[in-house]
């Protein structure tokens, strides 16, 4: 029990040599996980309930007392009714069937953590949590009280501490949620006037918010050029063949695979462009639709891309004019998302005179970069590789930056038409970089040898990802201090 009396000055040891340490050496090979699950359950209430049962009942002498039957069924009702409230709340249910066995652990934590977290509140509250004594522990309270003073554990208590970390620094947090592709929370910066999406230690996308009063302006102005350039799958000339129609607006059809703030999609679907999105996290789409204003006329499918795709080739559905692949998040390109068999699938998707593209975020000097171009030549037979920016002047160590591949369905060369006045919608981001400049010849990626992703190597390549995924890391403490990162 000493031990017990003792926790408030070990968490303050402990979290002394955390920000020594494990954020400047660990977080960039591991991730935000360690610091999330460390700092988080150290001071949920969850947390405690569990030790507190195990002293209670005295379970390491394997001893129950008999007069513990009543709290102990009030303590298992209360767990039950919080990971079902929490359920309930969240729709863990459909998305455990939709999604799978992969992501049942995440699925099954969440609402067990937040259940337990509602049970040690009612029963704090209602004097049930006790340790050893029929009167109740005032730590039990104490430690409840102290929950509302963490920032990072999710609430408006939290987040009203959390802010009051970060206002002095010129940043707020608007929302925030654990889903099951990480911690997600809407930044806004109050000095330069902008808001981004973050997932874990990356960002989903960003728009400036400065510039809202434009009349002039259909949509927000995004702050990343990549997803502005990723519209430019709609500049592709179609061939104008005699049983290849031109595309006309009326039978546009633009399938995403991946949403981050929904940059690209409200540009296709203000452009009249029937859009289908495939998103795998709920709190993604939502975010997008409440606070980056996602316009609401689109098929939204919240699965996992995989599946999707297996289950609308095998179906009678329509094709897709434009398809475009971006699902980088978390530091690194979810590779399985890049194999030779997924890329076939949405080729199949592909109308005959349609055109894909896809966005690859990492080091261009690594395998994985040159893996992911042979993959899509060896699927389609036209493509042509640009990067969001120009390419450094001198030979580096490390090449990172977003690159997209544009390809079509059918042989043959293709180019891009001239954008018009309607293409930019307003925006001078689009205006900038709506037309693509910086293009790479394929064949750089072709001297090595990377192969084709093939479900089998999706583990070698994995590994490969590490060093770029450190970069990231470092980057991402250059977009925004640590100080945000650190306190989420």
């Amino acid at each position: 029990m000493a031990a017990m009396d003792y926790s408030s000055y070990i968490f303050v040891v402990l979290t002394g040599v955390y920000r020594a340490l494990i954020s400047s050496y660990v977080e960039p090979v591991y991730g935000t996980s360690i610091s999330k699950y460390y700092e988080k359950w150290y001071l949920d209430p969850a947390t405690y309930l569990i030790v507190n049962c195990l002293f209670q009942y005295n379970v390491l002498q394997r001893q129950v007392p008999a007069s513990s039957s009543r709290p102990l069924l009030l303590k298992a009702i209360s767990v039950i009714l919080g990971c079902l409230a929490t359920c309930a709340n969240t729709d863990h249910f459909s998305l455990l069937r939709e999604l799978g066995p992969v992501y049942a652990p995440v699925l099954t934590v969440m609402p067990v953590r937040y259940g337990m977290t509602i049970a040690a509140l009612i029963l704090a509250l209602t004097n049930q949590t006790t340790i050893g004594t029929a009167n109740g522990d005032p730590r039990t309270r104490r430690l409840v009280s102290q929950r509302s003073f963490n920032p990072h554990i999710i609430g408006p208590s939290g987040t009203a501490q959390l802010n009051h970390i970060l206002r002095p620094e010129g940043y707020e947090i608007i929302d925030r949620q654990e889903s099951i592709t990480g911690y997600l929370s809407v930044i806004d910066n109050l000095r330069d006037g902008y808001r981004v999406l973050r997932c874990d230690h990356s960002l989903l996308g960003g728009e400036w918010r400065r510039y809202q009063d434009s009349h002039s302006r259909v949509l927000n102005e995004p702050i990343y050029a990549i997803f502005v350039i990723l519209e430019a799958v709609r500049l592709i000339e179609p061939e104008q063949n005699g049983h290849l129609p031109v595309r006309t607006i009326g039978h546009q059809h633009a399938l995403f695979i991946g949403l981050g703030i929904g940059t690209s999609p409200a540009a296709f679907i203000t452009h009249g462009i029937t859009t289908t999105i495939v998103e795998i996290d709920p709190i993604v789409h939502r975010f997008a639709s409440q606070y980056f204003n996602l316009p609401q006329n689109h098929t939204s499918i919240t699965a996992d891309a995989i599946k999707f795709v297996d289950r609308a080739k095998s179906s009678d559905a329509g094709k897709y004019q434009y398809i475009i692949h971006d699902v980088f998040t978390g530091g690194a390109e979810p590779i399985e998302l890049f194999t030779k068999d997924l890329l076939e699938g949405l080729k199949s998707l592909l109308d005959d005179n349609g055109a894909i593209a896809i966005n690859y975020a990492g080091d261009l000097l690594l395998p994985t970069a040159s893996a992911v171009v042979k993959t899509a030549l060896a699927v389609f037979p036209a493509c042509r590789l640009f990067r969001e920016t120009a390419p450094p002047s001198s030979k580096l160590t490390e090449d990172l930056t977003n690159m997209v591949i544009f390809c079509r369905k059918i042989p043959g060369q293709f180019r891009f038409r001239d954008p018009v006045e309607a293409d930019f919608l307003g925006s001078h981001a689009r205006r900038e970089y709506l037309l693509p400049r910086h293009e790479i010849q394929a064949k750089r990626f072709l001297e090595n040898d990377a192969r084709v992703i093939e479900k089998s190597t999706i583990g070698k390549l994995k590994g490969a990802q590490r060093s770029s995924k450190i970069s990231h890391w470092y980057l991402m403490r250059k977009v925004l201090p640590a100080v945000v990162w650190e306190n989420w």
